[in-house]
């Protein structure tokens, strides 16, 4: 049962309500097994999912607050639950409480400190709160972060934002070029992938730098999209400027 909610998870477009027919199938396996926090993390999953899709305010929102409440479920069957923690301080940042999430990510981040993005939503997520020595913490998670695997994308642009919020443009610019740097050995490494467009994007932040402007308005803080991310490879291998996958261990213990 819960392998036929996984396919029907995974068929997107090729299966007609295939979300509906995935949250059938977990919601059977959830009767069949009701201590088992995997069923209520997957649920509440693909209420984020039909969240992110949804065109109407008032809907988005309900689907979050119940994804939300899937999720503290999840943690109550079990309570190291870090998936649980994790997803929990997502549906808490939709719904703009940053205190709850940042309180709950950091959870998922000590039950499991080996989890780059752990490591990489609880910096943004304090980027973002920016109360008295969030900044700072942000920073040295950041650093974390680069210390073990430098090649991390999105850890160095949010770096470079977090340079730009604490008036260090000079090493705000540095970190935009070490993305560039990056992109460039990825496409070097495979002429298929195509890193024009997020190139682009980087040289323009640090041409905004260099002339006195700031990308603050425009490029606040990659965040995690609604949806919970499939368990891929680390980011790095990506040529887009995205969120880290959850499971990407990096951080040693």
């Amino acid at each position: 049962v819960e392998s036929l909610g996984q396919i029907y998870e995974n068929s997107g477009a090729y299966v007609e309500n295939s979300l509906n027919l995935a949250q059938d199938n977990y919601k059977e396996a959830q009767k069949l097994e009701p201590h088992n926090p995997n069923y209520y993390l997957k649920l509440g999953s693909l209420k984020m999912i039909q969240a992110s899709i949804s065109e109407d305010e008032k809907e988005k929102k309900k689907l979050v607050g119940e994804a939300k409440d899937l999720f503290d479920q999840s943690i109550n069957k079990k309570k190291d639950f870090n998936s649980g923690y994790y997803q929990l301080a997502l549906a808490q940042e939709a719904l703009g409480d940053l205190d709850e999430a940042i309180e709950n990510m950091g959870q998922a981040f000590r039950l499991n400190n080996s989890n780059l993005n752990y490591a990489f939503n609880l910096a943004r997520l304090y980027q973002q709160r920016g109360k008295d020595e969030d900044n700072k913490i942000a920073e040295d998670l950041f650093k974390q972060i680069l210390g073990v695997n430098n090649k991390e994308i999105n850890t160095h642009l949010n770096l470079g934002l977090l340079y730009e919020k604490t008036n260090r443009n000079s090493d705000a610019i540095s970190e935009y070029k070490k993305v560039l740097d990056i992109l460039s050995e990825l496409s070097a490494k495979d002429k298929t992938v195509d890193v024009t467009a997020s190139k682009e994007r980087v040289q323009k932040m640090i041409d905004t730098v260099q002339n006195g402007g700031s990308n603050l308005n425009n490029n606040q803080p990659v965040n995690q999209p609604v949806q919970s991310q499939p368990e891929q490879s680390e980011m790095v291998e990506q040529p887009e400027i995205i969120p880290a996958n959850e499971n990407t261990e990096v951080i040693p213990k």
